[in-house]
């Protein structure tokens, strides 16, 4: 890192706070000297798969979807909005927080039903004993939140398992003017809530870590979903109510976010950031004379080009 000529983070914030860290602290300083070798380039959806645009799948899960409805919710709640979660079951994405402020907030439930996604299972809830000891504790720790406030009539759960799948149900979910909750703990970038966003579903998203960034422009001060304190569930309450607005603000939500991965978040754009930076570096060698030049073995891959470990190490690791 310490002869790179350009270093390539996802967000600011990964550049001011990952490496300033001591570990880092003998091979660059992200504040001050090194500051200039960094440029920001996020990571991007694959809009083929993340569109508001129906495909063929989308039948068959939306039929997954309504035969969870009926199973899990009164027939007067079940067209109701959902706030889907379909983060993995772990203990950082903070389900159970999620659910607290569900449970506590009657003009939530009012509105709105809690949907909780979980691969390889057809109901989650009722089978979660055949899950991995941490995701069943997550959902256990879920049902006796239900069964202290009798809200099982307020939940519906059920399993997506690919990315294909969890694109329809965002579509699907959008069309019932639902939105998107990941309310982790912390979130290093948060790549799901802008696929969300890319089918035309709002989100509501842990303010600690890269939403922060992707979901509000500090500039000029625009909001691209709604960021929540993770652990105050009065603000993740109060972050779902403002996006379950009624349709004129869930639209204004639904465009903000969409137009927000088209302009940013696809990898065109990334491409298109990784190409600009090696131009420049390219074209101005002078800035860079500490950088390595680059071993043949990486761009001709021939045997006679092969460089052994211990030669990597003498070059890279011990200059």
């Amino acid at each position: 890192m310490s002869r790179a000529a350009r270093i390539i983070v996802s967000t600011r914030q990964e550049q001011m706070e990952q490496y300033r860290h001591r570990a880092y602290r003998s091979a660059v300083d992200p504040i001050k000297s090194d500051r200039e070798r960094f440029a920001i380039i996020p990571p991007g959806v694959n809009r083929r798969i993340f569109s508001p645009k129906a495909t063929e799948l989308d039948p068959a899960i939306k039929a997954r979807l309504n035969a969870a409805l009926r199973r899990d919710l009164p027939p007067a709640r079940q067209n109701l909005p959902l706030i889907l979660c379909a983060s993995r079951l772990d203990q950082k994405k903070n389900h159970p927080g999620l659910a607290q402020a569900f449970a506590h907030s009657a003009s939530l439930r009012a509105v709105a039903n809690l949907a909780i996604v979980a691969r390889g299972l057809d109901n989650p809830m009722q089978d979660r004993h055949q899950l991995p000891d941490e995701e069943r504790s997550i959902l256990d720790e879920i049902a006796s939140l239900l069964d202290k406030h009798a809200l099982w009539h307020t939940l519906t759960t059920f399993p997506l398992n690919n990315q294909a799948e969890l694109a329809a149900a965002c579509r699907i979910a959008a069309k019932q003017q639902s939105v998107f909750a990941l309310t982790a703990h912390y979130e290093p970038f948060g790549l799901a809530p802008l696929e969300a966003m890319s089918c035309g579903q709002p989100a509501v998203v842990t303010r600690n870590g890269g939403p922060a960034e992707s979901l509000f422009d500090a500039q000029t001060q625009r909001k691209f979903g709604v960021l929540v304190d993770p652990d105050d569930p009065q603000s993740i309450a109060r972050g779902l109510l403002e996006a379950l607005s009624p349709q004129k603000i869930w639209r204004e939500y639904q465009q903000a976010g969409l137009q927000r991965v088209i302009s940013r978040y696809t990898w065109d754009r990334t491409a298109a950031g990784y190409l600009s930076e090696l131009k420049g570096l390219l074209s101005e060698p002078q800035h860079r004379p500490n950088a390595l030049p680059i071993p043949a073995c990486f761009t001709n891959p021939r045997p006679e080009n092969a460089i052994p470990l211990l030669g990597l190490t003498e070059r890279y690791l011990e200059t």
